[in-house]
This record gives C-alpha cells, sequence and structure tokens, in this order.
C-alpha cells in the first residue's frame, strides 16, 4: 500500500492548517471552553460555507462532495493538531450511522442538513452502564418509536439539533432520528476533564423518533459506524501527538544549559527521536485503515487495535515523559530492517531503520537536518531498553527525525 499523500491531499492539508492557525488558536480554544455551547457558530459558518468540511465524505447526490476516508483523515489530523472547539466529529459519527444503515429515504432527509452545516447531529449510543457491547444499549422504542431511556457521554448532546438514538424494539437494536426540540428530550451538560469537546446525558421519555435502516439492524449499523470512528479519532490524536513532539523538539533547541541546548546532549535526543519514531509509525496507521478496501475499514478487527471513541480526549491519552510523548492507544506500525555500511558504526549488532515507504534518506552531508542518513539502531541494550534497541549518534551526527544536531 502507498502510504505517501497526493498533492490534493497535501494541498487540502495545508488549507485546513491555515484555517486551523486562524480560527482555532490556543487562545481561541481556551475562550471556547468557557462557553455552554462549546464553539464559535461564526467559524462554524465558515467550516459549513466556505470551506464545505461538514460534507466531505457525504456522497454528492445527497449534497456533499464526495471525498474519500482518506480526505477526512487528513482533516480530522489538522483538527486534532489545533483541538478544534466545534461539532464536527460528533457530525461525523451521525453521518456514518446514516450513511451505513443502506436507507436511501433517511440519508435524503438528513445528509443534505448535516453537509450544508444547518442541522448539528450527534449518536446516542452510550449509557450510564459504560458498556459497548450489545448489552450496553437499554433504552426502548415501542411500536409507534417512541423512546424511553438515559443517553449518557453524547458527543455536543446539548446543541444538536439531531439525535441519531439506538434503542431496543421488539426486533432488536434499532437506530431512530430524533429532534432534538421534542418535548420528551431533556439534555443535561456533563462536567467532564475534556472540555474543548462538550459532552451531554439525554433523557428521553417518549421521545418521538423516526425508524432509520431496519427494525432490528440497528447493531450491525452501529458495529461498522464505531470501526469507522475509532480509525477517525485515531487520526485526531495523531494530529494532536505531532504537534505536542513539534513543541518537545522546539523546546529541546531553545532551552539552554550549560551553554548549550539541551536537545544536543545525547539523553534528551533518544528521547526526542524515540517519541518521533513512536508518533512517524502511528501516523501511518489511520492512513493504512482510512485507505483500506471497505471489507476491511468496516471491520477493524481485522487491523491492530483502535481506540473507542469513549469520554477521553486524542490528545488525553498522551503520556509526556519529559520531551517524549506517544499516543497510549495506537499500536506500532511496521518497519523494514536492512543492514548498511555507510557512515559510522556504534557497534557490530547496529542495523538500519528505514520507513516503509519505500524511499531512502540521502546522505547525512546535506544541509538540510532532515535529510540526513538513516538512524542505526544498537540492539544491544535489550534490558535497559525494553528489548526494542536504541538509536545512537556520533559526536558529529544529526538525528534525521527531528533535526537536533550535535554541538
Amino acid at each position: 500500500m502507498n502510504f505517501a499523500f497526493t498533492e490534493e491531499q497535501e494541498q487540502l492539508r495545508q488549507f485546513v492548517r491555515q484555517f486551523m492557525e486562524e480560527k482555532s488558536s490556543e487562545a481561541a480554544v481556551r475562550e471556547m471552553m468557557e462557553t455552554d455551547s462549546g464553539y464559535d457558530p461564526k467559524v462554524w459558518s465558515q467550516m459549513a460555507e466556505q470551506m464545505g468540511l461538514p460534507s466531505l465524505i457525504i456522497p454528492e447526490e445527497f449534497g456533499g462532495q464526495g471525498y474519500t476516508f482518506v480526505e477526512l483523515g487528513v482533516v480530522l489530523e489538522e483538527m486534532g493538531r489545533a483541538l478544534l472547539c466545534a461539532p464536527f466529529f460528533s457530525g461525523v459519527l451521525a453521518s456514518l450511522a446514516i450513511l451505513e444503515s443502506g436507507d436511501d429515504a433517511a440519508k435524503a432527509e438528513y445528509l443534505p442538513g448535516i453537509a450544508s452545516g444547518e442541522t448539528i447531529a450527534t449518536l446516542a449510543y452510550t449509557e450510564e452502564n459504560g458498556k459497548w457491547d450489545d448489552s450496553a444499549v437499554t433504552a426502548t422504542a415501542d411500536a409507534s418509536g417512541k423512546i424511553t431511556g438515559t443517553k449518557s457521554f453524547v458527543i455536543d448532546g446539548a446543541t444538536a439539533s439531531l439525535l441519531v438514538v439506538a434503542a431496543k424494539s421488539d426486533a432488536g437494536i434499532s437506530l431512530y432520528a430524533v429532534d432534538s426540540s421534542d418535548p420528551g428530550v431533556t439534555a443535561t451538560a456533563l462536567s467532564t476533564m475534556d472540555q474543548t469537546r462538550k459532552q451531554a446525558k439525554i433523557e428521553l421519555n417518549g421521545a418521538q423518533g423516526k425508524l432509520i435502516g431496519t427494525d432490528g439492524g440497528g447493531w450491525d449499523t452501529l458495529v461498522k459506524t464505531l470501526d469507522l470512528a475509532a480509525i477517525a479519532l485515531a487520526a485526531e490524536q495523531v494530529g494532536g501527538a505531532q504537534f505536542v513532539l513539534e513543541m518537545a523538539v522546539q523546546y529541546a533547541k531553545d532551552r539552554v544549559q550549560f551553554g548549550r541546548p539541551i536537545g544536543s546532549f545525547q539523553a534528551i535526543k533518544h528521547k526526542c527521536a524515540d517519541s518521533s519514531s513512536r508518533s512517524s509509525r502511528r501516523s501511518r496507521l489511520p492512513t493504512t485503515a482510512c485507505g483500506a478496501p471497505p471489507s476491511a475499514t468496516t471491520n477493524c478487527r481485522r487491523l491492530p487495535r483502535w481506540p473507542r471513541p469513549t469520554a477521553r480526549r486524542r490528545t488525553s491519552t498522551l503520556r509526556p515523559r519529559t520531551s517524549r510523548s506517544t499516543v497510549a492507544s495506537a499500536s506500532p506500525g511496521s518497519t523494514r530492517r536492512t543492514s548498511t555500511s555507510s557512515g559510522p558504526r556504534c557497534s557490530s549488532s547496529c542495523s538500519v531503520i528505514r520507513p516503509i515507504t519505500g524511499s531512502s534518506w540521502p546522505s547525512a552531508s546535506g544541509s538540510d537536518p532532515g535529510s540526513a542518513s538513516p538512524i542505526r539502531v544498537s540492539a544491544s541494550f535489550p534490558a535497559h531498553f525494553g528489548g526494542r534497541g536504541t538509536p545512537c549518534f556520533g559526536a558529529d551526527s544529526v538525528d534525521p527525525r527531528v533535526g537536533i544536531p550535535s554541538n
């Protein structure tokens, strides 16, 4: 599989990054965290009308742009990088549920509003029991579609106008579209650790729902939806992890101790390089899953473990250790190990790890630190480094993964 993004996808990334840097700065994020709605309606309007982001993966016949899941992954990486406060991810959940239901009437009725940004939609699935299997759904729906039950940790549940609710009918678990203005719907904002993504408890007391898909076929739809949502959330986490890494590397370059940047010390270089390697490997996983065939993409059990879209936030799963930050819930990717004789070697057990993209790095003599020769990895320290080996750098080497030179 080709891990490289196309020129069009890279342009989309730059376009979204520029918008996020302007509209989702740290000051703007902190301001939105203090509001009840958790987002700026003007920014959301720009995202929908000028950029068309809510319509990204919605088919053209339903008012969307018809892009693939790869483009969605690119956009979510940039949103995770900026900690965007907007009802975008909740709309992705609702859109996926409607699309996976196979209900053309529901698609025609609800997707155009989601694509235009006029309808803020979300998926109401989890309940207070905290379970993820089919036993998690205890809310009930009668023959007329009236739903009774409580949903917890509903993303943007207090501001959504459309709720896609999972409830048990006589035929089994089914999905229903519920208008949040229904008298039987009560939304209560929850106080969570991560205020950049608001969550709510939704109490349904005889709320009228309209069946989406087939009666009793909701669980199959949910399984596919949650698998795809896990990939989308992983893309967000990658964006946040990469930004944290950039912050750590920049600090290692700027912080001076004993008359030299701390990044020039081998111990710090090891931490930065290890973090960069982990971030680089994990960044390939959502890309791999996003570009996988539908049969694999909609069943992530065939792929490495993916994080479920729980109440935890993308970068809240990072484990900071000085300048080392890793996405704890992602799975390591693949590398190809080949021997080399170029450059000084730190021990007889050294080898070279190259990215699996197939491209090789230029010589270390290049002027660009990022184009230095591949890192030599020693396998001679299995006990101290958990058996993974550790990058070894000479006194005059440059870490090609993070660009920190030695002095």
